[in-house]
């Protein structure tokens, strides 16, 4: 979709060069999508506390578990 904006220059470039992108559209795209993605991660966290994750809690203590046991990622050769 086609749009006209007037944007401070300044800002646009700086937002250019904070997120390596090259082109104005890709900087105003990333833009977005951070937006929506920090939007949404707002809606979540007003579960906060009216949500039980038991995963949550068995991830934690498994990766404590395996932090003090300290066991290999990968497999051992045959």
């Amino acid at each position: 979709m086609r749009t006209t904006l007037d944007l401070p220059e300044d800002l646009l470039k700086e937002a250019m060069k904070v997120t390596h992108t090259s082109t104005k559209t890709g900087v105003i795209v990333k833009a977005l999508e951070e937006l929506v993605r920090k939007s949404k991660i707002s809606e979540i966290k007003k579960y906060k506390g009216k949500i039980d994750l038991s995963i949550d809690k068995h991830f934690h203590l498994l990766s404590q578990v395996l932090k003090v046991q300290q066991f290999p990622l990968t497999t051992p050769a045959r």
